[in-house]
Parts: structure tokens; C-alpha cells; sequence
């Protein structure tokens, strides 16, 4: 965003988010809407009405006031289902609430087919992908690139052997060939690049489009961005040439994302392989499990009983 270009605020329906680079900026801010609110006959909520400063140092030592009111200075805040956090990593938190949210998900789900006795882990799974993913994928395509997520990675596991019926100790490369299923990964990278195909084709004036300009002129000079994980998901599927396009078409997003979610898919189930050969404890399994895809013997309404 350029020396002319400043941005102030952000308006989502009720909501107000006020941007300053300074103390005395933001406090400026929030005197101009107090004036504003009371000259329109305006309530603002103040227990919702929160201060969170970013990368700055003695944080305690700031006090900012709206009508005459302190605000309270808080380390994170949950915006639209995200919690930023005012860390270096400042997704730090939302793993961690995106895991307890989808850990009772998970349970909710359990409980279900727990009430209908032994159902075929296929129905398992596509419970699981209905209403379980859907919290472990909801913003993902900012998050994902920022920071590790094992411990969602280990949920989505534990679910998957919690279906099959086998003991939480049982071989990860096993359960994943027997289902047919592609690690949590794979998902959140296709989406990350499809979010990032719809930004680069937002129009250069939009708020989006001077978002991403911002991103491509801090990479240029050196710093670590969003965007270069984004680059690195492109090598990796050798993509790369397409990181330099200014737009691109619905049919265009299509084709890339497919061809992005095939490349992963085609290195893991390589990576599957390898793990099924050098694996001691699937000396057996892999005598005759030599193909990655859910087998047929799971659609079985009690497969256990085989």
C-alpha cells in the first residue's frame, strides 16, 4: 500500500476495526468516532470494545479512552472465527482453538454413530468430512501457511482409527492406504492456493488487490510473507510459471487447484509406498496392499466381523 494510500479502518456489518501506526493516531481515531456516534445517535459496545497493539514493546505502559472510558489491552482477539494474536506468529492461537472446537465436533459425531452401532467407515468418514472439516478448514488459507498443525493432524488420525476399530497404536501409513485418505495437508494447501488465485484476480484498487500488492513489495524487498508459501506450494507441484499471472478465470482457478491437489496426492501416495516397504511391522500388509484406495471390505455394514 503506498505513502498515499492509508487505511483506517475496516467496516463489516456492525463491526469497526480502527488501524494506526501510533498511539496518538489510534487515539485520534477512536475521539473521531465517539464524535461520529454521538452526532448520529450511536451506542458503541464497550465490554466487546477492545485495544490490541502489534509488534510493539512496552505494551502495559499505553492507555487508550473512548468517551472518557479506559480500554482494556489484550494480548488476542477472535475476529470472524479467527483469534489473532498479537505474537510474532499472530495465528498462534487459532490452532489451538480450531482443535478444541473440532475435538468436540469430533465427539459430537462419535456419539452419534456410537447410538447406531457398528457403522461402515466410509459413512464414518463422510460424517467426519461434513461436519468436522469444515471447523478444521475455516480460514485455513491464512493460518495453514503460518504455523505446524500436528496436533489437527493427529485428531483427523484418531478419528480415522476410531472408524476403522483398531488400536490408537496401529501403523499411521496403514490406516491412511486402508481408507484411501490423503493427510489434512494436502486439503489446506489446495485451498491456500485457490484463496490465492481469487486474490490476485481482485481488481489493483480494491482493498484485496492493494492487500496482495503489499505482500508482493514486502517479498521483493526480503521479508518472509504469506505469499512465499504460497511460491514454495508451486515449485513443489513445478507450477511455478503461473506465480507471475495478474488474473485468472473461473475455469483457470479450476484447472490450477485440480492440478495442485493431484501433484500432492501423486507425491504422497509415492511417499506411501516407500513407508509401506521399509515399515517392519507391515512385512505382511504389504505383501498384499500395494495400491493406494479405500478397500471394498469397509462398505461392509460390520466389517469387524469378518
Amino acid at each position: 500500500m503506498s505513502k498515499s494510500e492509508i487505511l483506517t479502518h475496516i467496516l463489516l456489518a456492525d463491526d469497526l476495526i480502527l488501524i494506526a501506526e501510533s498511539s496518538k493516531e489510534l487515539q485520534t481515531l477512536l475521539d473521531n468516532v465517539f464524535e461520529y456516534c454521538k452526532r448520529w445517535h450511536l451506542l458503541v459496545n464497550l465490554t466487546k470494545t477492545k485495544v490490541m497493539i502489534i509488534n510493539g514493546s512496552k505494551k502495559e505502559s499505553y492507555k487508550f479512552y473512548y468517551s472518557g472510558v479506559l480500554l482494556e489491552i489484550i494480548h488476542k482477539y477472535k475476529y470472524l472465527g479467527v483469534v489473532v494474536s498479537d505474537t510474532g506468529n499472530h495465528f498462534s492461537d487459532q490452532i489451538d482453538y480450531v482443535e478444541a472446537v473440532a475435538n468436540r465436533a469430533v465427539y459430537s459425531v462419535q456419539g452419534y454413530l456410537y447410538s447406531l452401532n457398528q457403522m461402515p467407515p466410509p459413512i464414518s468418514m463422510k460424517l467426519f468430512d461434513s461436519l468436522v472439516a469444515p471447523i478444521l478448514e475455516y480460514g485455513s488459507e491464512i493460518w495453514s501457511l503460518c504455523n505446524s498443525y500436528n496436533s489437527l493432524e493427529t485428531l483427523y488420525l484418531r478419528f480415522m482409527k476410531s472408524s476403522l476399530g483398531v488400536r490408537p497404536q496401529t501403523t499411521t501409513v496403514a490406516v491412511m492406504g486402508e481408507l484411501g485418505r490423503y493427510p489434512l495437508s494436502i486439503r489446506l494447501q489446495v485451498k491456500a492456493v485457490k484463496f490465492w488465485c481469487k486474490l490476485v484476480s481482485k481488481p489493483s484498487k480494491s482493498l484485496p488487490g492493494l492487500a496482495y500488492k503489499m505482500l508482493l513489495d514486502l517479498k521483493e524487498s526480503g521479508f518472509a510473507t504469506w505469499i512465499d508459501k504460497i511460491y514454495d506450494i508451486l515449485c513443489v507441484c513445478e507450477l511455478e510459471n503461473v506465480f507471475y499471472s495478474e488474473y485468472f478465470s473461473t475455469s483457470d482457478i479450476y484447472r490450477i487447484t485440480s492440478l495442485v491437489r493431484t501433484s500432492l496426492q501423486h507425491q504422497y501416495v509415492d511417499k506411501w509406498k516407500d513407508e509401506i516397504q521399509t515399515k517392519p511391522k507391515l512385512r505382511t500388509y504389504k505383501l498384499f496392499k500395494t495400491t493406494f484406495f479405500i478397500e471394498p471390505y469397509l462398505y461392509l455394514s460390520n466389517p469387524c466381523q469378518i
